[in-house]
Order: C-alpha cells, then structure tokens, then sequence
C-alpha cells in the first residue's frame, strides 16, 4: 500500500477504500462489492496464495506451498486437541479398545470422505464441461474468431487445412475442460474448508473427564 497514493483520478469507490486501508494497514481488508468480497493491491497478494482464489489453468506447484502450509499446519494443531479431548473421557483400562476404535473411525472417515469427494469432482467437472460446452455456440463470434486463429497457426506449420481444422477444434475442447477442472477444484476447496467449519460443533458432544480420574494414553 505505500506506493498507492490517493489521487483524484480513483473512483470514489476506491477511495473509500483507501480511507479504510489507510486506518487499517496492517490487516487484510475485504471490500465489500454488491455480492461479493475484494481485495487490492498489496492485500490480493498474500490472500491470493493463502486461500487459493487466484487459482487459474497456469497454477503451478509453488504457486500452493503457502496455502497447503497452512492447511497442514492448521490440521494438525486442530486433530491434536481433539485426539487429547476424546481419548481423555476414556478410563485407563478402557484405553487399548478406545484407541483401536478411534483409529478405525478416523480412517474409515477418511476412506469415505475421499470417495465422496472424487464423486463430487466427476460429477462438477462434467456439470462444468457441459457447461462451457453449451454457452460456445456456432453463431459465437468469439469463438469462430479463436478458431480461426488456431486454424491460421495450425496451417502455417503444416499446410493442411482440414488438419489444421482438426487440430484446432481439438485444442478448443481441451481448453474447455482444463477450465472446467480449474472451477472444479476451487469448488473443491470451498466445500472442504464448509466440512470442516461444520465440524466443528462435534466438539460440543465429547463427553467431559470425570474429576480426579487419570488420563488415558492418547491413541496414534
């Protein structure tokens, strides 16, 4: 934000909102914009690797090393209490078969999550797909025009034009479902990060340790 200057020439929207960062600048702020929530400049920086939502078809791997940090480190702060919480409720002699059960639901829970979730990213990815597929129409002027484009590239290398046609309608779809993919998985990360605010209030039902009783073993 210091090489942003508040200049006449910014909207009045965007001087309100330079009002605000100037009286926050230490915080990530999100701007309010009829249903929807923006941030600018240096703020859009870290937020975009944190929370993923400048994800496009030219992610690459560095591009997640912040944001899965976090989620590593967020998981593994989050299951370590909650394994001490519910095995604490557990009397010593009880221990063994509670961590055996503990562990079986956790990864069953795991099994089940994972198979629900690459059913939900076949089903969106093709939901997507037929999606992108249907608003490309072939009075599309944009279209023909990317069509004709690629085709002229494609005819320059090798001089035939049905090949050239070919090649550039198969390179249509395979855009189209690179797209298609990119908004399935940031739906992705939408629906996992609502799983587990909505686990939550689970916390709530773990019974709690009776005063004076030892703590049990915590299971692994």
């Amino acid at each position: 934000m210091d090489d942003v200057i508040h200049t006449p020439e910014h909207t009045p929207m965007m001087q309100q909102y330079l009002r605000i960062k100037a009286q926050h600048p230490d915080t990530l702020l999100f701007y309010r914009m009829g249903d929807f929530y923006e941030l600018f400049y240096d703020d859009a920086r870290p937020a975009a690797g944190l929370l993923d939502i400048a994800l496009t078809a030219q992610s690459v791997g560095h591009d997640f090393y912040a944001s899965q940090l976090l989620r590593g480190v967020g998981q593994m702060l989050a299951m370590m209490p909650l394994n001490q919480a519910s095995m604490s409720a557990v009397s010593r002699e009880e221990a063994g078969d509670a961590a055996g059960l503990y562990n079986m639901a956790r990864n069953l829970g795991g099994s089940v999550g994972l198979a629900l979730l690459g059913v939900y990213i076949d089903r969106r990815n093709a939901f997507h797909d037929a999606v992108i597929r249907d608003s490309l129409t072939a009075n599309s002027l944009i279209g023909r025009d990317h069509i004709a484009a690629t085709s002229a590239g494609f005819l320059a290398r090798t001089g035939d034009t049905a090949y050239a046609g070919m090649q550039s309608l198969m390179q249509l779809a395979g855009e189209m479902q690179q797209q298609a993919a990119v908004i399935t998985y940031s739906e992705t990360f939408y629906v996992l990060g609502v799983a587990l605010l909505l686990c939550i209030p689970i916390a709530l039902f773990l019974r709690k340790p009776k005063p004076g009783a030892a703590p049990a073993q915590a299971g692994h």
